[in-house]
């Protein structure tokens, strides 16, 4: 089967990330599969894939490269990871469309904000979906919460949910039971809201605890933070080693106001690193409190820190859970859900 998986992403993240693992998933089921990413960093891999660079996103002549590429290339699925891919080319798409080209949307999240611009970006989207005979999502939560829109909710029956994969790196479990290094690990941008986590280092410190706190990841509000606390935090900046960040990892922090299947969880339970999370989208699906992890609802550093007490005192407990629990996102577990996927698109 050929299979073109495309996910322009200027913003390097987590989307990102689970995109590449989707499309290296379909690869490794024995699928020939096109990954067109035209911002993808020459020194990163899509394992199994083509790699496509084609400039479909931000040239001017993009419509034109974009119908070049397509007729020359004979594809029997397309999938969209940015939907609003789709309305760039609702035309094109939906010509492809009629050919019975399979056409399939993936779903990350919804807009960040209640903003009028967000609003109108959800309303553009669902019209985009027009085009898709197929929708996927990273959790129920992100499904229900698209299922508002009328496009979208029509596709129901040809709708389906896929937890974000992970593999398994090299670097080997954690063994130390003893807990001295807490990290954050995402984009510094205000819906993560790493000054939550950096208001918890400054607690903890208040209360004469020696743990270490570390923040990995970069964004808008780098300098900001490393002014206010550049003493109670160690700013390591954005690293796409997996192995340097988690091997300096005991426990996981994440502070943000919404996620959907967040990579960084993923992640770190594939080392045994258990984390500490707020009960917001679809995280609950894939943390269960007390254990695998803890969920909190009340954002308070105080909080925060008693929850952390908690994981610290029963530390080996809550990280051996968290690497059995990783088990269930491995890449040999999804890609069974993907084998079904392909042929119920298929079919």
């Amino acid at each position: 089967m050929r299979i073109l998986f495309i996910s322009p992403h200027p913003g390097f993240g987590g989307a990102s990330t689970a995109n590449r693992n989707m499309a290296t998933m379909m690869a490794s089921i024995g699928h020939d599969v096109v990954y067109m990413d035209e911002y993808l960093p020459s020194d990163i891999n899509v394992e199994g894939c083509v790699i496509a660079r084609t400039p479909i996103h931000a040239n001017k002549f993009s419509q034109r490269v974009a119908k070049d590429y397509f007729e020359r290339n004979h594809f029997d699925i397309i999938f969209i990871g940015v939907p609003i891919i789709g309305l760039y080319y609702y035309s094109l798409f939906s010509k492809l469309k009629k050919r019975g080209i399979r056409i399939c949307m993936v779903f990350h999240s919804l807009s960040l904000s209640n903003g009028l611009m967000s609003k109108i970006d959800e309303h553009l989207t669902d019209f985009a979906a027009k085009v898709a005979t197929h929708l996927l999502f990273v959790s129920e939560f992100t499904k229900m919460s698209w299922s508002k829109y009328r496009n979208i909710r029509n596709l129901s029956n040809n709708s389906f949910v896929v937890y974000n994969a992970i593999k398994k790196y090299s670097w080997t479990r954690r063994k130390s039971t003893e807990v001295k290094k807490i990290s954050f690990v995402g984009r510094l941008s205000p819906e993560k809201d790493p000054n939550l986590f950096c208001k918890l280092a400054v607690c903890k410190r208040n209360n004469g605890s020696a743990l270490q706190f570390n923040l990995y990841g970069n964004g808008p509000l780098m300098e900001q933070l490393k002014k206010e606390y550049g003493d109670d935090v160690t700013f390591y900046g954005f690293e796409t080693d997996i192995n340097k960040i988690y091997s300096n990892t005991d426990i996981l922090v994440m502070t943000s106001i919404f996620e959907n299947c967040p990579m960084a969880v993923l992640e770190a339970a594939s080392f045994g690193i258990p984390c500490i999370v707020p009960k917001v989208g679809g995280i609950p699906e894939i943390i269960k409190h007390g254990q695998n992890g803890l969920l909190y609802e009340e954002r308070s550093p105080k909080r925060i820190a008693e929850l952390l007490d908690e994981m610290i005192d029963d530390y080996s407990n809550f990280s051996d859970n968290a690497f059995k629990y990783s088990n269930v996102y491995s890449f040999e577990e999804i890609q069974k859900v993907w084998n079904s996927v392909i042929y119920k698109i298929l079919s």
